[in-house]
């Protein structure tokens, strides 16, 4: 994993800005939902993914082992397809 460090100042509205290269980086476009996570003393965030990793479908995710899938393919993993 390649570790960039950045140092940003909080503004009186407690915002950060994400520097441009970690959104191009990350394919973060304006309106993107981003995911925060408290771990330890750490701050994890991520671009927040909506579809389905196998079909790409937006409707009826869930979340299985930290991905999101839609209910039709955790059908067709459970029937081992």
């Amino acid at each position: 994993m390649n570790t960039v460090g950045v140092v940003r100042k909080i503004d009186k509205l407690g915002r950060i800005v994400i520097p441009v290269e970690f959104r191009k980086s990350l394919g973060m476009q304006l309106e993107d939902s981003v995911e925060m996570m408290l771990d330890g003393k750490y701050i994890k965030m991520s671009k927040q993914e909506e579809d389905c990793i196998f079909c790409g479908s937006k409707t009826d995710t869930l979340v299985y082992k930290d991905k999101l899938v839609c209910s039709e393919c955790k059908k067709a993993l459970m029937r081992g397809e």
